[in-house]
């Protein structure tokens, strides 16, 4: 029978941009590695290092820094334990789409920033997942304006490597925008939602209040699975 998906154990969303929106998705199966598809116009490629020119066939750019690597739509990265892998962001590409896994079902780790000049204040997520091959996590990030870089480290051991995708997206951040207004959390509130056991993949969408342009947002999203279980 299907089961429920949504695991977000320990996830920690410190929104320190102007405007910064933040959509979570745990999904299972491949179809949580699936590349975003949006008609009627083309994705403009990630490129691993600013100012470089020599783009390949692929329209992805050259690397130019040991930790740069050119993610593609069907491009899957191994992170080790203790590793730092970047990815920035072509001016053109307004939102990203991220996803993390572990090869196997040992816990995945990470720490993923949004870093965005000129202060580079970075927009941080921190991602555990008990169980890295069974309950993926997908993020959807707006990257408007210049100088993105997406950096992802896996704050594990060796013996706890993660995989790691990027890839532009378009019609998921448009279909977020478009959802209807949420629900007002106030800070150091707590708020929980049953998900049916026929549920097999849950959208988490955190963003600031309307109205306080330029302030923090920092939250806890994680999933329990029976009593106090924290799963994801």
């Amino acid at each position: 029978p299907p089961t429920t998906l949504l695991r977000a154990d320990h996830i920690e969303a410190k929104a320190k941009m102007k405007l910064s929106i933040l959509a979570l998705f745990a999904l299972s199966g491949a179809s949580a590695f699936s590349p975003a598809v949006s008609k009627g116009k083309t994705s403009t490629a990630l490129h691993s290092s600013p100012g470089f020119s020599n783009i390949n066939t692929s329209g992805f750019m050259s690397s130019a820094s040991p930790n740069d690597i050119v993610f593609t739509p069907s491009q899957n990265v191994r992170i080790q334990g203790s590793t730092l892998r970047t990815c920035p962001i072509d001016p053109q590409v307004e939102s990203v789409q991220f996803s993390l896994t572990g090869p196997s079902s040992r816990p995945v780790v990470c720490e993923v920033q949004l870093w965005s000049a000129p202060t580079y204040t970075p927009l941080d997520i921190k991602v555990y997942l008990e169980e890295g091959n069974a309950r993926p996590f997908n993020c959807v990030l707006k990257t408007p304006g210049s100088g993105n870089t997406i950096a992802i480290r896996n704050t594990s051991t060796q013996e706890y490597p993660a995989i790691a995708r990027v890839e532009p997206d378009a019609a998921d951040m448009k279909r977020l925008m478009e959802m209807p207004q949420g629900e007002l959390i106030q800070g150091s509130a707590l708020k929980s939602y049953p998900i049916d056991a026929k549920t097999n993949r849950v959208v988490v969408m955190l963003k600031s209040q309307p109205g306080t342009v330029g302030s923090k947002l920092a939250a806890y999203v994680e999933l329990l699975n029976g009593p106090n279980n924290v799963k994801q």
